[in-house]
């Protein structure tokens, strides 16, 4: 049976420095991953909770309030204000969509972004009809990046996930939230076609998995640690 060869660990400088380096960078991401994993699923069993709770007439300026109606479907009563801002690369059937943005401003004064689901074109986002009440699913901002409008559109559209710089430029609305208009889909359904307007929100059950990512990073550690130590064993000589 082979034994380990006899010998003393002696590090030497330079692979011991770049070692060091590596650790620390895999561990980060190791970490990083861990964090993604534990934000991208912090909303699921809450959504999953609330899928079958009666709806929610009016909405509150208060946090908390806000906060403890998440995931619920909301229905609001007030007025359309401010113009319409479009988020590009929008799935719409087999084709390409814009995503359609706006304040919504109800009866008791607070502000809330409304995301009215899909059109095909930019123009058509100009005629869409506007009723006194909205309905929809009450959800936190997705990560993201606070992105600009792609230059000289109008009306402004926002590259594809930009949802975080819409939610910004839409001034004084409720923060850290916004509101997918229309009826709650099954699974597999799509956006349900409302003149030009696909709307609608599938069920929030997506479980996102971050953590093979973390133990690939922590693997690839442990592996140039184990390098390390065996290019640092000085061998006692037979």
């Amino acid at each position: 049976m082979a034994s380990f060869p006899e010998g003393r660990l002696r590090p030497r400088l330079l692979p011991t420095a770049a070692t060091l380096i590596g650790l620390v960078i895999l561990g980060r991401l190791s970490f990083w991953q861990l964090q993604r994993h534990e934000f991208k699923n912090q909303f699921v069993e809450t959504a999953h909770a609330a899928a079958d709770l009666p709806e929610v007439d009016g909405i509150s300026s208060d946090l908390h309030e806000v906060t403890a109606i998440l995931f619920r479907h909301v229905r609001l009563e007030g007025r359309w204000d401010g113009g319409v801002m479009l988020e590009g690369g929008r799935g719409m059937g087999h084709g390409p969509g814009y995503g359609v943005m706006k304040r919504f401003v109800t009866t008791d004064g607070v502000a809330v972004l409304v995301d009215r689901g899909e059109v095909k074109t930019p123009a058509l986002a100009l005629t869409l009809p506007e009723g006194p009440a909205v309905g929809g699913r009450l959800a936190p901002l997705p990560e993201g990046q606070t992105k600009d409008p792609v230059p000289n559109t109008n009306p402004p559209i926002w590259p594809r996930k930009s949802l975080v710089g819409i939610h910004a430029r839409a001034g004084d609305v409720l923060p850290g939230v916004y509101l997918r208009a229309g009826p709650r889909l099954e699974p597999d359904e799509e956006p349900r076609l409302e003149g030009d307007l696909a709307v609608g929100y599938r069920p929030y059950t997506k479980r996102y998995d971050s953590l093979h990512y973390a133990k690939q990073w922590a693997a690839m550690g442990v592996i140039l640690f184990g390098l390390w130590g065996w290019a640092s064993w000085e061998r006692k000589a037979p």
